[in-house]
């Protein structure tokens, strides 16, 4: 028979035991709510965006082609961003560029970073496809960017006008800048989908290899494109100044547009359909979809940034 001391040991253990097992479950269940406590947070923020988006994607499908600017300067300086108005001139055209400054503006050119979406619309349907749904994105990438700066870099967006035109506006605002930008990063044709569409003239660049290191973990599916259909990217790229362009677009039209842009002209591809047409509206947009491009635009601007700083340079 163990003696008292042995089995006031015994209890003792047993009820060390119980207590270390309480205190183990009760952290566990810490731990478990603040996880469930933090996605609920994830899941309200998600949801305020998506309501957003469609907010903006209803505003923007309400005016007329001559009231986009005024329109995308309110939605910007909605989400606390200030706009300053860049009126042009391209022979008898006039137009209006949007630029807001997010961080870093003392900054010099070699770690400066321009964002880009053009404003303007053809005059049929309601042009939320091209480019209205790009614009929003730029906005919400923005609105992130300058909450929480890129570190070391200098970064602005810009809304341009007469795109539609021949590209006058990112032409014009081009023409004005007396030093070259580190990159340029083009939005058009952000509107729905599941595959994030990449364009840029070397597969090895390091922009590319950034969004591969996001679309590892991404639900978002990623293409490298070197065939793409001109935007104001090529204003920049006349320039010789690093431009690449981002499209949110499902799988097969991507391929569909890549192919006629490589030279296969037997093909029409089905946001041919969409684009410049009167079934241009908002019920072709995915705001669902928008949240998660500006999610993978955001990783990837980050990772490019990081993987820059640790090189001692930021991009190409």
């Amino acid at each position: 028979m163990p003696s008292i001391n042995q089995m006031s040991m015994r209890i003792f253990s047993h009820n060390r035991s119980v207590l270390y097992f309480g205190a183990f479950v009760a952290l566990a269940f810490l731990a478990i709510t603040e996880v469930q406590g933090q996605d609920r947070v994830d899941d309200v923020a998600r949801k305020g965006m998506v309501n957003r988006i469609e907010s903006a994607i209803a505003m923007i499908a309400k005016g007329e082609p001559n009231e986009r600017q005024a329109i995308v300067a309110k939605l910007v300086e909605d989400r606390k961003m200030s706009v300053e108005l860049l009126p042009f001139a391209s022979g008898s055209r006039k137009g209006t560029n949007l630029k807001t400054e997010l961080s870093g503006k003392e900054l010099p050119a070699d770690q400066w970073l321009i964002l880009g979406a053009h404003l303007d619309r053809v005059a049929v349907g309601q042009g939320i496809i091209d480019n209205g749904c790009g614009c929003i994105a730029l906005m919400e990438l923005a609105s992130r960017l300058q909450a929480k700066p890129l570190p070391n870099l200098r970064v602005t967006a810009m809304f341009y006008d007469l795109e539609e035109n021949g590209l006058l506006g990112s032409k014009a605002y081009v023409a004005t800048l007396k030093e070259k930008p580190r990159a340029y990063l083009n939005l058009d044709v952000f509107a729905y989908g599941r595959e994030m569409w990449l364009h840029t003239l070397d597969e090895n660049d390091p922009f590319v290899g950034a969004a591969k290191e996001v679309d590892s973990t991404n639900p978002l599916t990623l293409d490298h494109g070197v065939n793409y259909p001109p935007s104001d990217h090529l204003s920049y790229r006349a320039k010789e100044m690093y431009s690449i362009s981002f499209s949110l677009l499902p799988h097969d039209e991507i391929q569909e547009v890549e192919a006629m842009f490589g030279g296969d002209r037997k093909i029409r591809p089905k946001i041919l359909s969409t684009i410049h047409t009167a079934d241009d509206v908002p019920s072709k947009a995915s705001p669902v979809d928008i949240c998660d491009g500006v999610d993978f635009l955001e990783a990837t601007l980050r990772k490019w940034s990081e993987n820059g700083a640790k090189q001692g340079r930021i991009g190409k």
